[in-house]
């Protein structure tokens, strides 16, 4: 690769990047108003997989020569290969369905790059700074971005809107604005993907814990704001896909910090046709489909109590149960069960570290509070200008369009992933990870407002 000069008079965005596996490189063009730079960079395709696939894949290896190779990771398996071709036809013989992340979005994500981001030179390197500045670029060969924005809002604002909430999108995505993506479910696992593409993760590949809440975003009004994710990270930065279970933070008590809701611990029961109220739905839905015996019983504490979740139980003085960490500490607390500590079926939290996912919240909102302090200072020089005919001015203003964009996209993601999570649909849905996000976001009680809202169970 060409080093950017380091004396360059002005910034590059990146504008495009194509894989060219005759040479297995990566070629990115960048651009600045009316130049163009182009960038070649040497690339080899990659997948992360379970690691349990270890010797199923060195097994396979010799029917690839020296094609493909292996890396055995803490959490996953590596596979890297020298062109795409070999690279899938490698996995598909592993797991025909599992999927993979496509060579651009690969280099892109592993650098951290995105459509429109921001490039500066220093010490001969290409030093990224993100999506920091309305892109001074040529758009298709016509005009400047500019230019092209301003003959969409000579159509109307919601043209406009649309083009450039594309163009976010791309970059929040790691993919090019040709290749859009629309529906909001694709985008919140694609954008999953990335998080754990970047930490070389394998998709969860976890037992469903049986019959739940199935939650998918449907809405726009089905969602955290903010504000309420924000708080979330005070407190729950480190509930991610890597940090779950680590080795460094083994409790050894019931009472060790990280530990998650919905981890099992086994309970000895001190009175006779006890009911369990459970804090986990998914638990007492699944205690209920699996357990036959005192079902109608469970039905009819519920109908009297007004319970739209079936309660955990009937249990005998002296039986043993495996019950959620919550519910067993609340019968402990009243006197009504004795807690045996094991770690066997706990869930706990790295303490000493930040998750990816974690961090990768915490850079939308970043993002979106930058986008929000440049809107501001727009509509500040607005009103110096045209005083209480400010938002004339606006409305036909491309820059204050591309903020509004990045403030809306970097809100959607702060505010579906944490409801995709929830998903059964979804590839990244992790039990532990779910218990965990319901025990610390502010509202409990909207994972279940947002499960009534598509539709309730009855029993």
């Amino acid at each position: 690769m060409a080093p950017i000069s380091a004396g360059s008079p002005h910034p590059w965005f990146l504008l495009s990047a194509a894989y060219r596996p005759a040479r297995q490189e990566v070629v990115v063009v960048f651009g600045f108003e009316g130049e163009r730079r182009v960038e070649r960079f040497s690339f080899f395709p990659k997948a992360f997989v379970p690691r349990h696939w270890v010797k199923r894949a060195k097994e396979l290896l010799p029917e690839f020569a020296k094609s493909v190779g292996l890396v055995e990771r803490e959490r996953s398996l590596e596979v890297r290969a020298v062109s795409w071709d070999f690279l899938q036809a490698f996995v598909r013989k592993l797991d025909a369905d599992y999927p993979l992340v496509d060579t651009v979005r690969q280099f892109l994500v592993e650098r951290g790059w995105g459509f429109g981001d921001l490039f500066s030179g220093e010490q001969n390197e290409w030093v990224c700074r993100g999506l920091v500045e309305f892109p001074r670029v040529q758009w298709d060969g016509v005009g400047s971005l500019e230019s092209r924005v301003n003959d969409l809002l000579g159509l109307g604002e919601a043209e406009a809107g649309a083009f450039l909430h594309s163009l976010v999108w791309a970059n929040r995505l790691r993919v090019l604005p040709a290749d859009g993506v629309d529906e909001p479910f694709v985008r919140f696992e694609l954008w999953l993907q990335n998080v754990l593409f970047a930490q070389g993760l394998a998709w969860p590949k976890f037992e469903s814990d049986g019959v739940e809440e199935e939650f998918g975003v449907t809405s726009g009004e089905l969602v955290w704001s903010v504000e309420e994710v924000k708080s979330f990270l005070e407190r729950g930065s480190s509930v991610g896909f890597e940090t779950l279970n680590c080795s460094c933070c083994v409790p050894v008590s019931l009472d060790s910090s990280g530990l998650v809701m919905g981890g099992l611990v086994e309970a000895e029961l001190l009175a006779d046709g006890l009911m369990v109220s459970s804090q986990s739905d998914s638990f007492a839905w699944t205690f209920h489909a699996q357990q036959a015996s005192g079902g109608v019983a469970r039905q009819q504490f519920a109908w009297q109590w007004g319970l739209k979740v079936p309660p955990v139980g009937p249990f005998s003085r002296g039986q043993r149960a495996w019950l959620p960490l919550n519910d067993a500490r609340k019968l402990a607390g009243a006197g009504q069960a004795r807690v045996l500590f094991s770690s066997a079926h706990l869930h706990w939290f790295c303490s000493k570290r930040e998750s990816s996912l974690g961090l990768a919240l915490g850079s939308l909102a970043d993002s979106w509070e930058w986008a929000g302090r440049n809107q501001r200072h727009l509509e500040a020089e607005a009103v110096k200008r045209e005083g209480v005919l400010f938002g004339s001015l606006l409305a036909v203003s491309p820059e204050y369009g591309f903020w509004g964009a990045l403030k809306s996209v970097n809100e959607s993601l702060l505010g579906g992933i944490l409801v995709h999570l929830h998903s059964s649909f979804s590839a990244f849905r992790v039990p532990a990870v779910v218990n965990a996000l319901d025990e610390l976001l502010p509202v409990l009680e909207k994972p279940l407002a947002v499960a009534r809202a598509l539709g309730e169970r009855s029993f």
